[in-house]
């Protein structure tokens, strides 16, 4: 197929269900958006990125777009957490697993218990106790109950470079996933960790480490001759899709800012940050990711979309763009606590489940039985749902020490979710929170590196070509939460207390 007559970039933005192919500009205008979903598959009771759907999708949509456009680019952006193992052959030595998989707990008293405590790792390589999200946790299990799948494996590659080697049959190690709470890099010393090393890692990596904004090489002659194109196609390295979200806002704003990227996880993002972890941080799952350009991002994560989805599945939510019936809030004796991802909670050792008028449901009992929540006003649990994730969020901004003279931008899926965002905003009166107008900013971000890789541009060109426009988001009024908020602490702190005694 010969050159059509309009040129675009062509960005994949792989979330955890949603994918996203979507067609800009290359004066980065947004052009088009397809979607789909891609659910995990199960396999020996783990769950698994369906990598086979995955690459068909991958090369579906580079066809279409060739069918009709030029493509001067493509990046992709993913979702964290993720890898592929390699043998000798480039095919996978074990399947590529979610970090949703439950492993138990054993695993994760396992790394500790070879590698260090959480606090020296922490301090180290800036990867706070997430459980089976810790990458490195991943690498351990594999290599504990898969030992030869291990030691067939020689190829290590994250999960947007390993789609990138799909595409081109290129390798590479990109920095913005390297420094995302995967234990592989050390942050004191600017190297890899020793984590990498002592687990034989780093025998199977790159030591070359890549700007997400760099050529990895060109969509390989065998794929090209199957969708029938006949001209080149650079492949970006590859961002991770938080880093991916916060590019554009790091080449323009020049005060200080915090970024929430909304989705499957809530992201809170403070650039311009020394690389420094308190007793306070240590305790509370604050840490840094690495930024595009490799410099350090003050961090605080918190899955309120997984929580989100798994209360979805159970009672029927209403239309996020419509504001819930908010005058019974004085009233509302009902508490969603969150932790159905485990060890990721944003409040340590909570315990998920829903607390209604003194009785407390653990939140597997309700999955196992939802007929448990038929008993509950669903708009009520809708409200509580949300009250209780914008608690979290609010949880985040503290520790990431944004102050009244900054604003917050708000992005991804939950800038739709009106409760949500008028809950947020009840609860940090005296916060500026904005919207940009830039609709999908993890596909923009990872359009802008295509735009970097083929001409690095000056700071002052870059500002010229991200142009957007932000605006406070309007908020309905709600009453005070702060009784409830103390309600839900109360709560909090009950349940510490019993783990406490029970230890």
């Amino acid at each position: 197929m010969t050159h059509n007559s309009s040129s675009i970039y062509l960005v994949f933005d792989i979330g955890k269900t949603n994918k996203k192919a979507l067609y800009y500009s290359p004066s980065l205008d947004l052009l088009e958006k397809r979607s789909c979903q891609i659910d995990i598959i199960y396999e020996n009771n783990l769950e698994i990125e369906d990598i086979e759907k995955i690459q068909s999708w991958l090369e579906d949509e580079i066809l279409v777009a060739s069918q009709h456009h030029t493509i001067d680019g493509i990046a992709l952006s993913c979702h964290g957490a993720t890898f592929a193992l390699l043998d000798k052959n480039d095919q996978l030595s074990y399947p590529v697993l979610s970090y949703s998989s439950e492993v138990g707990k054993e695993n994760n008293d396992s790394f500790y218990e070879t590698y260090g405590s959480p606090k020296e790792l922490q301090l180290s390589t800036s990867s706070p106790d997430l459980g089976f999200v810790n990458l490195g946790k991943q690498i351990h299990y594999i290599k504990t109950n898969a030992r030869q799948a291990w030691d067939a494996s020689l190829s290590f590659l994250f999960f947007s470079q390993y789609l990138g080697f799909l595409l081109t049959n290129e390798k590479s190690m990109e920095v913005s996933y390297l420094g995302n709470h995967s234990f592989m890099w050390d942050f004191q010393k600017s190297e890899y960790s020793q984590f990498t090393k002592d687990s034989g890692l780093i025998d199977k990596i790159s030591l070359h480490i890549r700007k997400p904004y760099e050529t990895l090489g060109n969509v390989k002659p065998e794929l090209k001759s199957k969708l029938n194109i006949s001209y080149e196609i650079p492949v970006t390295v590859g961002i991770h899709d938080s880093n991916a979200s916060i590019l554009p806002y790091l080449a323009n704003e020049k005060d200080d800012f915090t970024l929430l990227s909304t989705g499957t996880w809530c992201v809170g993002l403070k650039p311009n940050q020394q690389y420094e972890l308190s007793d306070g941080d240590l305790q509370t799952k604050t840490f840094y990711n690495l930024d595009a350009n490799g410099k350090p991002l003050r961090t605080s994560i918190s899955p309120i979309g997984y929580e989100y989805e798994e209360y979805s599945k159970l009672v029927q939510v209403k239309d996020p763009n419509q504001i819930v019936e908010t005058s019974k809030i004085s009233q509302l004796d009902l508490v969603i606590i969150p932790g159905i991802l485990e060890s990721t909670s944003i409040f340590a050792d909570s315990q998920p489940g829903v607390y209604t008028k003194g009785e407390w449901f653990p939140f597997q009992q309700i999955k196992n039985n939802p007929e448990i929540l038929k008993s509950i006003n669903a708009e009520e649990l809708y409200l509580a749902l949300n009250i209780s994730l914008a608690i979290q969020t609010t949880e985040q901004l503290n520790r990431l020490n944004t102050d009244q003279k900054e604003s917050v931008y708000i992005e991804g899926g939950f800038i739709n979710n009106q409760t949500y965002l008028s809950c947020l905003k009840s609860l940090n009166p005296n916060l500026v929170f904005k919207q940009s107008n830039l609709q999908e900013a993890t596909a923009y971000g990872a359009a802008i590196t295509i735009t970097m890789a083929k001409k690095l541009p000056t700071h002052k060109e870059l500002q010229e070509l991200i142009q957007y426009e932000s605006n406070e988001i309007k908020f309905e009024n709600l009453p005070s939460l702060e009784e409830y908020s103390k309600h839900y602490f109360n709560i909090l702190g009950d349940q510490n207390a019993t783990t406490t005694r029970s230890n």
